[in-house]
């Protein structure tokens, strides 16, 4: 299904080539991120945006949004989006194609999901990623006591070690990441502070092939 409206800095603006793509079928998607890559952007894939993506997107990029809670709005207020970007939200992996993302993103993720598996959910998509970045909130109760955060961290590292990614670096990071991600190779800018949950600070594990 294609909705014929795309939520940009507040702004309703109508059709065109910018649109916000919901629920669509694999078939779809797959013809999206084939033709996102033959104009030369990025397909970016966020877990857990919300109403709120994460990243900034070019003109040529296709976004995917997995969020399960969506209420048929993707605003960009903090992280623009360019004129010719894509995006689509499913409300589950399991209606995505395989593909392999530019940029796998996850910005403030649930402890208690990560701790049920959820990066396993993605497992083919964080092995196959060009970049991997997870944002991990340091407020919560769960920061502040037990194992705290620097469990979390060890957890989330863990993980993604097991599902294939070798190398992760982490440090904590105030505000705009768009340094770390050039320096990872996807030259798009994101802030700590698009996410609510996250309060703009964090601890920014990272992992690029």
């Amino acid at each position: 299904m294609f909705v014929d409206k795309f939520i940009q800095n507040n702004e309703v603006t109508s059709g065109g080539e910018r649109s916000l793509m919901y629920d669509v079928g694999k078939d779809v998607l797959s013809r999206e991120i084939r033709e996102a890559r033959e104009r030369g952007g990025k397909v970016i894939m966020e877990i857990g945006p919300g109403r709120t993506g994460g990243v900034a997107l070019k003109k040529d990029d296709l976004y995917i949004g997995v969020e399960p809670y969506f209420e048929g709005e993707m605003s960009f207020s903090t992280n623009k989006a360019e004129l010719g970007a894509r995006v689509a939200v499913v409300s589950d992996v399991w209606q995505l194609p395989e593909f392999k993302p530019d940029l796998f993103l996850s910005i403030a993720p649930n402890p208690n999901d990560v701790d049920d598996g959820m990066l396993f959910d993605y497992e083919n998509y964080i092995r196959d990623a060009g970049v991997v970045v997870v944002a991990l909130d340091m407020r919560t109760r769960e920061a502040r006591s037990g194992s705290g955060v620097r469990g979390f961290e060890k957890k989330v590292r863990s993980d993604l070690q097991e599902i294939g990614r070798r190398r992760v670096e982490s440090e904590v990071m105030s505000g705009s990441i768009s340094g770390l991600m050039e320096d990872l190779g996807v030259d798009r800018a994101c802030n700590l502070n698009s996410s609510g949950d996250l309060g703009g600070k964090g601890i920014v594990l990272s992992s690029e092939k």
